[in-house]
């Protein structure tokens, strides 16, 4: 296996910029009036043809790896994750507050202040008070960020474990991340105790596939990308067929065959 990582020479910015994109554009359809018409289908059919956050968690896998391997101790990879995450998403916060207190301040009650506390720790939430606000959904967008901390920790936890284990040991992972994804996928379905899966969405489990996937693509890195470069073609038009004959598949927030085949299809960029 190769014992750099050299991050000039590949399009991992070109994919963080496309899976932000993605769900921006996103966001925006979800929440823009109903007009737009065959337009709007068309950027619908864009922003589904590659998840962003499906893309944005398999990179994160895929580089925390090579961090936690080139980082002396837990500790130190524990301080720079925090002060790579937190910062920015402080100074978004109190932007918030600012932009909410300058156009609601009559809206205002105790729940906004359990907002701040719980969004400076990360944790993606919407005050009781501002529910009936604009979108009804405070900085949303920002819910990813604490399932990547909750899986940074994870890393942390089983990183060394992973890499020590057997291939057979890998795929067992692998398969029990897929089936909790479609399990989960199936109870949302079934509108299934819709608390407890609010609860489930803001947990690491159901995305800890595509993450996943992204570890065990930098421990094979050298056979796989290698591998999946010459299918590269071949799952891009099997995407493209999957999405023009509407196919379905089970899974939680993407097919598990759409997730799996935009992750094998990102790898051409690495």
């Amino acid at each position: 296996m190769r014992n750099t990582l050299n991050i000039e020479k590949n399009s991992l910015d070109l994919l963080r910029y496309w899976a932000a994109v993605m769900v921006m554009l996103g966001h925006f359809l979800r929440f823009s009036n109903s007009g737009g018409g065959d337009i709007k289908e068309i950027l619908w059919k864009i922003t589904d043809f590659m998840p962003g956050v499906v893309i944005s968690l398999a990179l994160s896998g895929y580089l925390i790896s090579y961090s936690i391997e080139r980082t002396s101790s837990t500790k130190t990879f524990i301080v720079k994750r925090i002060m790579r995450i937190y910062p920015e998403l402080w100074l978004s916060t109190i932007i918030n507050i600012v932009v909410i207190l300058v156009l609601v301040p009559h809206l205002i009650d105790t729940s906004f202040i359990i907002w701040i506390l719980t969004q400076f720790f990360g944790v993606a939430n919407t005050p009781k008070c501002l529910k009936t606000f604009a979108t009804g959904s405070i900085n949303g967008a920002l819910w990813t960020i604490f399932v990547e901390i909750q899986l940074y920790l994870i890393a942390v936890l089983v990183y060394r474990w992973i890499k020590k284990g057997s291939k057979t040991i890998h795929c067992v992972g692998a398969l029990v991340a897929a089936f909790l994804n479609v399990i989960i996928g199936f109870l949302a379905e079934q509108q299934y105790d819709w608390k407890l899966l609010k609860i489930v969405d803001r947990s690491f489990i159901p995305y800890f596939l595509w993450f996943y996937i992204g570890m065990l693509i930098y421990l094979y890195r050298d056979i796989l990308i290698l591998f999946l470069r010459k299918l590269t073609p071949m799952l891009f038009v099997l995407q493209i067929v999957l999405k023009i004959t509407n196919f379905q598949a089970p899974g939680y927030y993407a097919s598990i065959i759409d997730g799996n085949l935009c992750l094998q299809l990102e790898q051409d960029t690495i």
